[in-house]
């Protein structure tokens, strides 16, 4: 009988787990790097959320506000095109 979808054996998911990165304490690891709660709207890959900063200009702490609200009126902006076709 031939198998529609590809499912792993318990030794491969077994395997999976093990291999898995972990940081501190045996927890795993986040490719986030940065603070829980320190995030500004969304929580993105380090890459994205460099090019984003980059985007808006961001420099500094102080510049969070402009960084949100550049994000909402992207935002805003997708979803009343996504609306409108």
């Amino acid at each position: 009988m031939k198998q529609d979808r590809f499912e792993p054996s318990i030794e491969a998911h077994s395997e999976l787990r093990l291999n898995q990165p972990r940081g501190e304490a045996g927890r795993f690891a986040s490719m986030y790097q940065e603070k829980r709660g320190d995030a500004i709207a969304l929580r993105l890959p380090v890459s994205l959320d460099q090019a984003l900063r980059q985007a808006v200009g961001w420099q500094s702490k102080a510049d969070n506000a402009t960084l949100k609200a550049w994000i909402e009126d992207a935002i805003a902006a997708k979803l009343k095109e996504e609306g409108e076709g």
